[in-house]
């Protein structure tokens, strides 16, 4: 019984040696550097016969970290991120004899800024500090301020486009002129990367889980609304260099 005993101990040591014998000779790296890049984004609204909403072209930059072992890494960062969307709708008006006028087409750019600190969990086959590499994880992100470029209705029929401030908050009371979008987002990122040396070009597609309309207020209650939610591709480039101990 004591032989079975030892036996037995041996076994459970011997397991999780034999897990972490791909981990225990790779030595773990950590490289930090700058980055800049773009988002293509838009937002999904999550209703029935939903308008599709068009894209907006803006950059991205911050800092990005790896620490690396083997064909492992930890990549998190902090970026400044610009997402919105674009819409276009068509007005028709009438004449005072009740004649309809010519359609008259408005268009608004949403821009929301965002601080944002993804996480991403990569794989890289060749080594983690040089060839291609798979990453997926979350992120986290919190709305610094929102603002919309749109056809200035009191200045028609000229095409004279306004910029308003919107407001950035998790309610608002509903009213015609109080339009804003939550103060926090959150959601899950995955892409392809390649590194050389210290040089780490990325593309994604982040996928938005967290409504970003804010719950609006009439009368002292909560009045249904559409939920909408971010989508973005990006692609960026990063410089990462391993500092001196």
């Amino acid at each position: 019984m004591p032989y079975f005993s030892q036996q037995m101990k041996a076994r459970y040591l011997f397991f999780p040696l034999l897990l972490a014998g791909p981990f225990a000779h790779a030595q773990t790296t950590f490289s930090i550097g700058p980055t800049l890049g773009g988002n293509l984004a838009t937002e999904h609204i999550a209703a029935d016969n939903a308008p599709k909403l068009g894209y907006r072209l803006d950059w991205l930059a911050g800092a990005q970290a790896s620490f690396a072992w083997g064909r492992f890494a930890l990549q998190p960062a902090l970026l400044l991120s610009q997402k919105g969307f674009k819409d276009e709708y068509v007005y028709y008006f009438v004449d005072p004899n009740q004649n309809p006028t010519n359609p008259i087409a408005f268009h608004s750019n949403i821009r929301l800024s965002y601080l944002t600190l993804p996480l991403n969990f990569c794989f890289a086959p060749l080594g983690a500090k040089t060839g291609p590499q798979l990453f997926a994880g979350p992120y986290v992100s919190v709305l610094l301020s929102a603002r919309d470029a749109h056809t200035d209705f009191n200045r028609l029929p000229e095409d004279i486009t306004v910029t308003d401030h919107l407001k950035v908050a998790d309610a608002l009371d509903a009213l015609p002129d109080n339009y804003g979008f939550r103060r926090f987002d959150a959601g899950l990122q995955g892409g392809v990367g390649y590194r050389y040396e210290a040089f780490l070009v990325q593309a994604s597609y982040s996928l938005g889980l967290r409504n970003t309309t804010p719950t609006y207020i009439y009368a002292g209650a909560p009045i249904t609304s559409t939920n909408s939610y971010n989508r973005a591709f990006q692609l960026s480039l990063s410089y990462l260099f391993e500092p001196k101990s």
